[in-house]
């Protein structure tokens, strides 16, 4: 299995990058901005960072090739003005 993880770079998506990376599945994880603690683990895990956002259609369609399942996780909860 081969997961996209939009959302990864926040905490629910990290923790399942994470574990799903740990469970033996290909994890690709896709995000906005990344710290640098958060890269470390995701490069300990063998688990690959896309940063881009999920509302550009180019960045989706460059990640998407090979996945076969996806967890949409990507919010905009924490910015104003946005419906």
């Amino acid at each position: 299995m081969r997961i996209l993880i939009t959302g990864a770079t926040g905490f629910i998506g990290s923790r399942l990058a994470l574990r799903a990376r740990a469970g033996g599945h290909d994890v690709v994880a896709a995000g906005r901005r990344l710290n640098e603690g958060l890269r470390a683990q995701f490069a300990a895990a063998n688990i690959e960072v896309r940063l881009g956002d999920v509302t550009d259609a180019a960045y989706v369609d460059g990640i998407m090739p090979g996945i076969t399942h996806v967890c949409h996780l990507a919010a905009a909860w924490q910015e104003v003005g946005v419906a």
